[in-house]
């Protein structure tokens, strides 16, 4: 395992050798929630606007080594999980670039960045955007909520170079309508964009106490071939203050490009893997992405099980004090799976089916029965194929879609 606040691996002790942080053996790994094709095995310059007014230069300072170890890149298909805190995530080396608001480069006054460099593609190529969804960064003042979401924002702003005005106003209102930090679709198709705003307004519609809790969606680069439509991560280590040494975390749905910015190949793998039931039928290119926002309802529904407010974790304390039953039961499924008893249990008393569980879930998808490559259910994946196939299909969507949705929006409404 490695530790929490300076990334040095830590074999069998309770106390960092490095730095002398508390370690909290936990031994939890979760892969990052994402959608996959295939059968599951294992041009202006943008202009501020409200939102994005009154963001303060924050002074930072060249990042530390430390921080270059614990927070490198994301690993789409799985990530690492070590919590005391959060997740840690370790690749190679890294690159530091400076920017600022204004595109004036000084790196006296602008935030320290860390490029993962798995953006470094340029946006003219079919299915590849020149957004960088894993920038991190240090910050000298302390890890506060505000500071945090002021380095989202900035971070967000930058990426928004040259996109086009139509994106960015389509941006802006998902921002404002439905309380996202920040929002990247730069080079997406305009009339996909709306469609995909028009999935975002129908989840915050009918569920507008999740509101808030959702730091970026943006488009990102994948390894090449992955099959991996989009994913929702619920924490991502963002910053590291060299005030407090606290790290800052951001939740996030990431939007393959390779499928994003390539609309005829992945209006073709959706349509075959809808009729071939891997997917709930009708589905659509912008459907998946109500699978994704499935998961964080997933997310918020565990919290509010647990009567905490799912909101930006701060610190080590703040998380294992707080939300130590939240984080454990999202990472292993464990409430997603009592959801879908809960379902499953309300649909027998009203039918009396003699369907098992897992047939009672099979009527879904094909993909509602993923597994990990151990061999174990992801129980999530239900949750999120049940509330695609509502999402799609209304009243005509398999009961068990409908059963679990309606405990899903219990929960989420708690």
């Amino acid at each position: 395992m490695f530790c929490s606040r300076c990334g040095t691996q830590v074999n069998e002790a309770k106390f960092c050798p490095n730095c002398g942080n508390q370690i909290v053996k936990l031994n939890v790994e979760q892969p990052t929630q994402s959608y996959q094709l295939g059968q599951q095995q294992n041009g202006t310059y943008y202009q501020q606007t409200n939102n994005y007014q009154n963001i303060p230069n924050t002074p930072v300072y060249k990042t530390p080594k430390r921080f270059n170890q614990i927070i490198i890149g994301v690993c789409v298909a799985c990530a690492v999980i070590v919590i005391s805190v959060a997740y840690i995530l370790i690749t190679g080396q890294d690159s530091s670039v400076y920017f600022s608001d204004d595109n004036n480069v000084n790196s006296d006054n602008n935030i320290s960045e860390n490029n993962s460099g798995s953006n470094n593609s340029t946006s003219n190529k079919l299915g590849v955007t020149s957004v960088e969804h894993d920038n991190t960064y240090t910050i000298n003042v302390a890890t506060t909520e505000q500071n945090i979401i002021d380095v989202i924002k900035q971070d967000s702003l930058q990426e928004k170079e040259g996109c086009p005005e139509q994106i960015i106003a389509i941006e802006n209102r998902i921002i404002n309508n439905y309380e996202i930090d920040a929002v990247n679709l730069c080079e997406l198709d305009l009339d996909f964009a709306l469609e995909l705003e028009q999935v975002i307004k129908y989840i915050y519609d009918e569920y507008p106490t999740a509101r808030g809790y959702l730091s970026h969606i943006s488009l990102g680069n994948m390894e090449k071939g992955s099959t991996t439509i989009a994913f929702f991560q619920w924490i991502f280590p963002f910053t590291e203050s060299t005030i407090d040494g606290n790290l800052g975390y951001k939740s996030r749905i990431i939007l393959n490009s390779s499928y994003y910015l390539n609309l005829n190949k992945f209006k073709s793998d959706v349509k075959r893997n809808s009729n071939a039931g891997h997917f709930p039928k009708n589905a659509t290119v912008y459907s998946p992405l109500a699978h994704e926002f499935a998961h964080y309802l997933s997310f918020v529904a565990t919290n509010h099980y647990h009567g905490v407010e799912p909101q930006m974790i701060l610190t080590n304390n703040y998380v294992y004090e707080k939300y130590y039953l939240a984080i454990l039961d999202f990472n292993d499924g464990t409430h997603s799976k009592r959801m879908i008893e809960e379902a499953y249990n309300n649909y027998k008393m009203k039918t009396g089916t003699t369907l098992s569980f897992d047939e009672f879930r099979a009527t879904i998808s094909q993909y509602a029965m993923a597994k990990d490559s151990s061999g174990q259910y992801i129980w999530d994946e239900t949750i999120a194929e049940a509330f695609h196939d509502v999402y799609l299909n209304g009243d005509n969507a398999a009961d068990a879609s409908k059963e679990i949705v309606a405990v899903l929006r219990k929960y989420v409404e708690m």
